[in-house]
């Protein structure tokens, strides 16, 4: 222990903080009063290997924290406004490399973050800190190798939200940007310019027929067996395997032939539909279609193909043969 020679406290040791306070600083003190007892501690020893500091395992009062909390008030980072030279974010990534967070200490930071509500002016430093970013190559092959895996759970699967987070989340989605009209205008014109690529059209129809997972009916089933007897080279693409787009529509076809050389398809028209005014007239879009992007299309209606098997298999050899057109 050591006493304060100007009010004489006894300390473990005299801070510079105490010396402050006396207007005076440890060269001054020195000077003035020769050496201390113990000495003044200067921050060097502060993080010293197996130095022990004299808080260490204390609690500070709520009453400490709010001091603490207004002292500091104002105050900045000494680093404030400085960005980090490329070698320097380079060193920090790999001394970082391999660490992880003790799951004690996760549990400690979530506990401070639970039930606080970020203020605006918060949430906008949050959102411009981020803006700009880009997740490096390596890491967006490990998210796509861990989001979404077969067999991986959500956490809240299963869960069912108490009416009390529901509530919440309806009222956060009151008056969302979303209700803006020159939100949704904006919104349509990206989706607008993705549909004009055929990738993403093909992509939203194979994801819209898994959804709806369209199988083939009873004639369509039976067409399809006749060309497995046969051996026909044809393959069932009705269930939304191959789209060819058209100038206002998309046309799904029920037969393509396996060679991409050979354009050719096969349509099955039912009696009912296929015979109504509305219909008649997008089979005909439909038919054209197919012709302008090169296609020779043979159409077999339901009723010749409950008829008779034997005229299904004489229409489809004379089509593969001559690419007669109907």
């Amino acid at each position: 222990m050591t006493f304060c020679k100007i009010c004489e406290k006894e300390f473990k040791v005299i801070t510079q903080g105490h010396l402050k306070k006396h207007n005076t600083n440890l060269k001054e003190y020195q000077k003035k009063y020769g050496s201390c007892e113990m000495r003044a501690n200067t921050g060097r020893t502060h993080f010293k290997k197996n130095h022990i500091p004299w808080n260490k395992g204390k609690k500070n009062t709520y009453e400490t924290r709010i001091k603490i909390s207004e002292s500091l008030k104002g105050r900045h980072s000494w680093n404030k406004g400085k960005n980090l030279s490329e070698e320097h974010k380079l060193k920090l990534s790999i001394a970082h490399k391999g660490r992880k967070m003790p799951e004690e200490i996760k549990e400690k930071i979530a506990g401070t973050l639970k039930g606080k509500e970020f203020t605006e002016e918060r949430k906008n430093k949050i959102s411009r800190s981020l803006k700009g970013r880009k997740l490096s190559e390596e890491w967006l092959q490990k998210t796509k190798k861990t989001w979404f895996k077969k067999g991986n759970i959500s956490w809240n699967t299963g869960k069912s939200p108490s009416e009390e987070t529901k509530l919440k989340i309806s009222n956060s989605l009151k008056g969302g940007k979303w209700v803006n009209e020159n939100y949704r205008n904006k919104m349509r014109e990206i989706t607008t310019k993705k549909w004009q690529t055929e990738e993403f059209r093909q992509k939203f129809m194979d994801g819209m027929m898994k959804a709806t997972k369209i199988a083939p009916n009873k004639i369509e089933t039976k067409v399809i067996n006749i060309i497995k007897e046969k051996n026909f080279p044809f393959i069932f693409v009705g269930d939304g395997k191959f789209w060819i787009r058209g100038k206002e529509t998309s046309y799904n076809p029920d037969f393509l032939h396996k060679d991409k050389t050979q354009r050719k398809i096969i349509e099955i028209f039912g009696d009912y539909w296929h015979n109504l005014e509305s219909h008649k007239k997008r089979d005909i879009e439909r038919v054209k279609t197919y012709k302008e992007k090169g296609f020779d299309v043979l159409i077999l209606w339901e009723n010749q193909i409950k008829k008779s098997t034997e005229i299904v298999i004489n229409q489809i050899k004379d089509f593969l043969t001559n690419g007669i057109q109907k």
